[in-house]
C-alpha cells in the first residue's frame, strides 16, 4: 500500500525514514513494505518511509548488529 499524503497518518503511526538503498533492500527482502518515498531536498537522495512496527524494529536491530561497514574491518 502506498500513501499519497503521509500527513494523514502522522498522528496515528510512528514512522521510520530510511535513506540507505542497502537497508531498504534488506527490509523489503524481509517482507516489510515502505508506504511512502520522497527525494530529500538536502541530499537529493531517495528516502523510503516505513510504518514503525515491532517486526520492523526487530529487523532494524538485526541490521545494526550485522550491517555491512563498507570499509576495512579489524581482525
Amino acid at each position: 500500500m502506498r500513501i499519497e499524503n503521509i500527513g494523514e497518518l502522522s498522528e496515528k503511526f510512528k514512522f521510520y525514514r530510511c535513506g540507505s538503498p542497502n537497508q531498504k533492500a534488506f527490509l523489503t527482502e524481509n517482507g516489510i513494505e515502505y508506504v511512502y518515498s520522497y527525494r530529500s531536498s538536502k541530499t537529493d537522495r531517495v528516502v523510503w518511509v516505513f510504518i514503525l512496527t515491532d517486526r520492523l524494529q526487530g529487523l532494524l536491530d538485526l541490521w545494526t548488529m550485522n550491517k555491512p561497514t563498507g570499509g576495512v574491518q579489524n581482525g
